[in-house]
């Protein structure tokens, strides 16, 4: 199979967003084949995108993963709220959340083919293996998929269990918890996040406000998300390289 064929991650999500979309569309019309509408949006999405990888790669380049990812969030959020202020059934069942799930994990796999990309290019300044203070970290992104399960579950009135929103907290938590194995400093941002098997996200240099050190310890705070980071670098050594080349990547930014 040659490249031109072989779908990456970005290409799989794509074609499952699609085939929500399609889905969601052919609910809300009434068809009887919804299922089958949506595999086919599926196939049909994802095999266009294997076909022409040079507009994929275009696109994640210029971040259009998360245009994408967010209209397939905020659009059906929007939907689902307008019918429930109404007192309506939200329109399509289940296949407005599978959109607003779809979406954000494309946002998610096109950050990681982002980096990907970004690193491959050689582009890299610095890199550190570093831990994460797991404790504060696991309670964090618990609290927070918590919060967003327990959102998406209300606006679009699934009814979930509140059991089964706790155990997909502690789910998300455990397996894809932002677990820094590894810092890299690249010309146009800081990449975070990354761990074995998890690509991380690009944090562009304007986002950053600051990259500090004491000893082994690396401290970031950045303005979007605003949320601080504290890793622990192998050595003082390592933080304080990181640190450096991440200060001359951003004057140069």
């Amino acid at each position: 199979m040659s490249d031109s064929w072989r779908p990456n991650t970005t290409t799989v999500v794509w074609g499952g967003l699609c085939g929500a979309v399609v889905g969601w569309i052919a609910a809300v019309t009434g068809a009887s084949f919804v299922l089958l509408a949506a595999l086919g949006g599926g196939l049909v999405g994802g095999g266009l995108v294997s076909l022409a990888p040079g507009l994929r790669d275009a696109a994640v380049d210029r971040r259009g993963h998360l245009l994408v990812g967010g209209l397939a969030v905020l659009l059906p959020t929007a939907v689902a709220g307008r019918a429930q202020l109404a007192g309506d059934p939200v329109p399509g069942g289940v296949y407005p959340m599978v959109v607003v799930l779809a979406g954000l994990v494309l946002a998610s796999a096109g950050e990681g083919y982002l980096v990907d990309r970004r690193i491959a290019a050689g582009t890299v300044l610095a890199r550190v293996d570093a831990t994460t203070p797991r404790t504060r970290q696991f309670l964090f992104h618990f609290l927070a998929s918590a919060a967003a399960l327990y959102g998406i579950d209300l606006v679009f009135a699934a009814e979930t269990d509140l059991f089964v929103i706790l155990v997909g907290a502690v789910t998300s938590a455990v397996f894809v918890g932002d677990d820094d194995q590894e810092l890299v400093v690249l010309e146009d941002g800081l990449v975070v996040g990354r761990s074995e098997g998890t690509s991380g996200t690009l944090l562009p240099w304007w986002a950053v406000d600051a990259v500090t050190a004491d000893e082994e310890t690396i401290r970031l705070r950045q303005s979007l998300p605003p949320l601080p980071r504290r890793r622990v670098a192998a050595s003082a050594e390592a933080a304080r390289t990181l640190v450096d080349a991440a200060r001359r990547a951003q004057r140069r930014g």
